[in-house]
């Protein structure tokens, strides 16, 4: 019930911060707020001493977990900003960027058609229009103006505040705050302890999760200090707070992940950006068509002696969850090879194989098939190629711009959904609000802006000033 009161309590406050606060702040503070500190779910009770629930996956995708903070605030979101702009939503028109979302939210529905499914297609349709469709449908609506994508990434940024006493509290002890206010957590104990100390999970799915967001703040700090949206010298202590709590999580992921968004940032004005990124992405796709094929017998490497040899070595310095993670998933690849395009249709077709795979990837697939993956990872990567097209096209006319973060962001998230189901939400926010932009000016030469939604979140530092250059 402890739950359910919090869900029902969300209401309300979110109703408050809509009728005190400009629309935008409110979107804002309603869906970060909801997705950082709302319990996860209604978990059910395990085995008796049971502290990992290894099959509770993520509540990115349906499951026997339905009532999840994965739609709840969207929705709450979405029905307060409507309620108080419904002109700007009858203003907004679909274009065709959007037909992926679409096509992935109404997947569920067709793939279940003439069979059985786990949920139902109904069920399933509308839990992933509420988890997906609704976040980008908001950014595309509310957040999709050059002002708002900065308060995005700002209000991404200022979320790092939240983790500071997370990482005070749980990092000289083990994870126990959700427990003292929601119940019990499936990951409590999961990886929680580090090289010193231990990692937090705050109100999170999982550690992974939580050292994911931290990083992800931290770069989003650093990124405004760096391109001059954040002067003022709070933001400067922001970045410098983001960073360090970043680091004293000791997710290692997410802290290579940070420092190859802060190289990306870095290069991206350079030649070589282009034919990196291509060279990267070509990479991952043969990396990852290996790894379903099961190729490479890892099984076998793994119990030959030199694999034996460096999974020690791994477990030694602190790294043996890597290739746990990455067995788990070839233990489950006969069930993706037998249904590889439409997928089961069931959300726990792994458990034959008495485990599931880690990555939202593979979940994915299994379950609504590589069709399924298309469209819902291609909606959000088709957002960055149409950024990165844009900045390609305008080159410094569009320095400072905020789309860029984001884009990152969003390819962050998709990385990490690699190996571990717990997605990273603001990611689809951050796509819809990336995937279509004014131009930079109009024909008469001045610079072209879309109608403000509201005041920024928060204060703006120095207004970014495009100029028609010759």
């Amino acid at each position: 019930m402890t739950v359910i009161f919090a869900y029902l309590c969300f209401v309300p406050i979110a109703a408050l911060c809509f009728a005190r606060s400009p629309t935008r702040t409110a979107i804002l503070l309603v869906l970060l707020g909801g997705w950082w500190l709302l319990p996860v779910a209604r978990y059910a009770a395990g085995p008796p001493g049971t502290d990992f629930h290894w099959w509770v996956s993520g509540i990115a995708l349906p499951s026997d977990l339905l009532l999840t903070k994965a739609w709840i605030p969207p929705l709450v979101a979405f029905a307060g900003a409507a309620l108080r702009e419904p002109t700007r939503l009858r203003a907004w028109r679909p274009a065709a960027i959007d037909l992926p979302m679409a096509a992935w939210c109404l997947w569920p529905l067709v793939n279940g058609l003439g069979g059985t499914a786990n949920p139902s297609p109904w069920l399933a349709f509308l839990y992933v229009s509420g988890t997906w469709g609704l976040p980008w449908l908001i950014g595309r609506v509310w957040l999709a103006d050059r002002e708002s994508c900065l308060a995005l990434i700002r209000a991404i940024a200022l979320s790092g505040l939240a983790a500071l006493p997370i990482a005070i509290i749980e990092g000289v002890r083990p994870a126990m705050l959700y427990g003292l206010v929601y119940g019990p957590h499936p990951y409590r104990a999961d990886g929680v302890e580090r090289y010193v100390g231990y990692r937090p999970i705050g109100f999170l799915e999982h550690g992974n999760l939580y050292g994911l967001w931290i990083a992800i703040a931290a770069f989003a700090a650093v990124w405004l200090r760096r391109n001059g949206h954040g002067a003022h010298r709070h933001w400067l202590i922001l970045a410098i707070v983001n960073v360090v709590v970043a680091l004293a999580s000791q997710s290692a992921g997410a802290i290579l992940l940070l420092c190859l968004a802060l190289v990306l940032v870095a290069i991206w004005r350079l030649p070589i950006f282009v034919p990196a990124a291509v060279i990267a992405g070509a990479l991952l796709l043969l990396v990852a068509a290996v790894h379903l094929s099961g190729v490479l017998p890892l099984q076998s490497i793994a119990r030959s002696a030199a694999g034996e040899q460096m999974l020690a070595a791994m477990r030694r310095i602190g790294r043996g969850s890597f290739l746990w993670r990455v067995s788990q998933d070839t233990k489950t690849l006969a069930g993706i090879a037998a249904h590889p395009i439409l997928g089961t249709g069931h959300w726990d077709w792994w458990r034959p194989y008495g485990t599931r795979p880690w990555g939202q990837m593979l979940l994915l697939i299994g379950q609504y098939g590589l069709a399924g993956l298309l469209l819902a990872w291609g909606a959000l990567l088709a957002a960055c190629v149409a950024t990165f097209a844009r900045l390609h096209e305008w080159g410094d006319r569009l320095a400072g711009d905020a789309a860029l973060p984001l884009a990152i962001i969003v390819l962050l998230a998709l990385a990490d959904a690699t190996l571990n189901a717990f997605f990273f939400s603001p990611a689809i926010l951050a796509a819809g609000a990336i995937a279509v932009k004014p131009m930079p000016w109009n024909s008469s030469g001045r610079t072209s802006r879309a109608p403000a939604a509201s005041a920024p979140f928060p204060t703006p530092g120095r207004p970014d000033r495009v100029r028609r250059r010759g």
